[in-house]
């Protein structure tokens, strides 16, 4: 965490997501304290479905933005078993549900699969010596960031991504459940009959919806898709947020990683101690790549089944 402080500095807006990783929870809290310290869903869920069966609202409750329907969930999780509710209070106190999460971060993530990507991306290379697996991990990095480099500069010159533009417009199909009552040229209030009936409000001009999915993401919810559509001379793009811009994902691949010379050419460095081999034995047999999977993926079978 401090290497990481070094290279990132001390961003005001930062969350950090982990894994059941209890060093990792610690040096979060020292280096980065005013970091919003998020815990992957797929953990204490795992946890939980060990313990207590027939919870589906923790699902719902995870992916939620409002806190009134979080909540919902949760009185309805008590009303089944307080002592399940109490545990999951207990050992999972980290942020694992989006309401929770800072509006401003713009990251509605609840899972930690952007770093299961990854590990599956160099799984053909950890079994190398730290030194050249560093070196790997760097090469790759290096290869992909010129890849997105290219593409930033080719990237028509407008404020927000292309793909994301894609994304919005495929979302304004299907919103035929949606009644628009207006208030105003930027406000109004959005009726869903999908459910009921269910009404929310849209303001443009604060760029805010009752269902906070905007306020999260930054991209604009179905009662905002609905609204801004039906009107006339009103330009998608200037209700994405700036973290989608075609500049600010030039910025993010505008550096370049710094080249490095093989071993043979580092400097030499006289340390003042030996060091030795680990002093670990290692298992008989060939070193695993994949995971094992747990029991809620398949990864356990009963006895007698092939």
């Amino acid at each position: 965490m401090e290497q990481l402080k070094k290279a990132t500095g001390d961003p005001p807006l930062l969350a950090v997501c982990s894994h059941a990783c209890k060093g990792l929870e610690n040096a979060v809290k020292t280096v980065f304290p005013n970091a919003g310290q998020r815990e992957c869903f797929y953990h204490p869920v795992k946890n939980f479905k060990k313990r207590y069966k027939g919870f589906g609202q923790i699902y719902l409750a995870a992916r939620v933005y409002r806190e009134d329907i979080f909540y919902e969930h949760i009185a309805t999780m008590v009303t089944a078993s307080a002592e399940a509710v109490q545990w999951l209070q207990t050992n999972h106190k980290f942020l694992w549900y989006r309401c929770g999460f800072n509006p401003e971060i713009k990251c509605d993530y609840i899972t930690s699969n952007i770093a299961e990507s990854f590990n599956n991306w160099i799984r053909d290379h950890k079994d190398l010596p730290v030194a050249d697996l560093a070196d790997k991990i760097l090469e790759k990095i290096m290869v992909l960031w010129n890849k997105r480099r290219k593409i930033a500069y080719r990237l028509p010159e407008g404020r927000i991504l292309p793909a994301i533009m894609v994304q919005l417009k495929a979302n304004t199909r299907g919103l035929g459940h949606l009644r628009i009552v207006p208030c105003s040229d930027w406000s109004a209030e959005v009726w869903d009959h999908s459910s009921g009936v269910e009404r929310h409000i849209v303001k443009l001009h604060q760029r805010t919806c009752s269902c906070l999915e905007w306020q999260h993401t930054g991209k604009p919810c179905q009662h905002v898709l609905a609204y801004v559509t039906r009107q006339r001379g009103i330009d998608l793009k200037q209700f994405v947020h700036d973290y989608y811009s075609v500049n600010r994902f030039r910025a993010a691949y505008g550096r370049e990683i710094e080249l490095m010379l093989d071993k043979t050419q580092w400097p030499q460095v006289d340390l003042p101690f030996l060091v030795g081999a680990p002093l670990a034995k290692l298992p008989v047999g060939r070193p695993r790549k994949l995971r094992m999977k747990g029991w809620m993926e398949g990864g356990h079978k009963k006895k007698g089944s092939r």
